[in-house]
């Protein structure tokens, strides 16, 4: 799996999952949470990827070591 979002920079980076470790759906079924790992500029990374069901959209967060 792959995603592609707008850096800081505002330069359009493609990210490849490596893994999927773990994925829930929160109660209210407002959203789905995946923390993954990834490389990320050179380093592997653990985040969490979100996606919000109203609003179509993915949101990247928590990017850890």
């Amino acid at each position: 799996m792959r995603f592609r979002f707008r850096d800081r920079n505002g330069e359009i980076i493609t990210i490849n999952i490596e893994k999927i470790i773990s994925t829930d759906q929160e109660c209210s079924s407002l959203g789905a949470n995946f923390i993954c790992t990834a490389i990320l500029y050179g380093i592997q990374k653990t985040f969490r990827l979100r996606y919000n069901y109203y609003a179509h959209e993915w949101r990247m967060a928590g990017i850890g070591g």
